[in-house]
């Protein structure tokens, strides 16, 4: 279109016309070359939203469509489709560093599992062997020891009453021996095999939110916020999001019509 005013105020202008007339066209001009770029067309969003996915690690940005619009020069609403291509190779990655901590996982629950019902097992043992031990052995008290209700020990009295006192814990620890011994080697070697495991490298319950990392990664902002709904409303099952490399996604921005062009607003 610009071309066609071009050519057209060259033809009259080399045509024998008076001056007046050709001042009347120069001043016309930059108001027709406008008129041909009065919304933002494709070019002006790719503009825009190459920039924030140059740098991205994982994914790249391509096909940007204009759909719709709306406003004028001050705030114009673009609508437009886009298209988001994932590393396929990175995505499989991802997917086996997944299968990987969805395998940990299940191993840790299994041994949880385990664990914690055999310490309780042996923890109610300990406690059941001392209450029968006791019920059938009477734990000393000085007032008891020395069968008044005050007792004023001697010092005989006192290594007596300490006697009997250490007496009865030997007999009660003796008593809850193999459950207590069994309790601590439990622990011991349920630490031990925690500290063999790797740390989770992948939250299998939070898919969404990793992926939604993954994608965003090495992006500049805010190109995160076009990619949000890659990892809630493109796909059916979060898990879904290993095999699928290709997003098809629609969005919008405000925009104004500045010295330079069509420029997006608040960025």
């Amino acid at each position: 279109m610009e071309m066609f005013f071009v050519t057209t105020f060259l033809h009259i202008y080399r045509s024998h016309i008076t001056e007046t007339m050709k001042k009347l066209l120069l001043a016309l001009l930059p108001l027709a070359l406008a008129g041909c770029n009065s919304t933002p067309g494709n070019g002006d969003i790719k503009d825009y939203m190459e920039p924030l996915f140059a740098s991205c690690k994982n994914v790249e940005l391509s096909g940007i469509s204009k759909t719709n619009g709306s406003g004028d020069a001050n705030a114009y609403q673009a609508e437009f489709d886009f298209t988001i291509k994932v590393d396929a190779k990175k995505l499989s990655q991802m997917r086996a560093l997944y299968e990987e901590a969805k395998a940990q996982q299940a191993e840790f629950s299994t041994a949880s599992t385990a664990y914690e019902s055999r310490r309780k097992v042996l923890e109610e043992a300990i406690v059941e062997k001392e209450r029968a031990f006791g019920l059938a052995n009477e734990r000393p008290t000085e007032s008891r020891f020395a069968g008044r209700a005050d007792p004023h020990f001697t010092p005989e009295e006192r290594l007596a009453y300490d006697a009997v006192s250490a007496q009865w814990q030997a007999s009660r620890a003796a008593a809850i021996n193999e459950p207590t011994v069994a309790l601590a080697t439990l622990n011991k070697e349920w630490h031990a095999w925690l500290r063999e495991r790797p740390a989770t490298r992948f939250d299998t319950d939070r898919i969404g939110n990793t992926m939604v990392a993954f994608y965003e990664d090495g992006c500049k902002w805010p190109a995160g916020n076009f990619m949000t709904p890659m990892a809630t409303g493109a796909v059916k099952s979060q898990v879904e999001l290993f095999d699928k490399d290709k997003f098809e996604l629609a969005s919008a921005v405000t925009m104004r019509k500045m010295e330079k062009g069509w420029r997006v607003v608040g960025n």
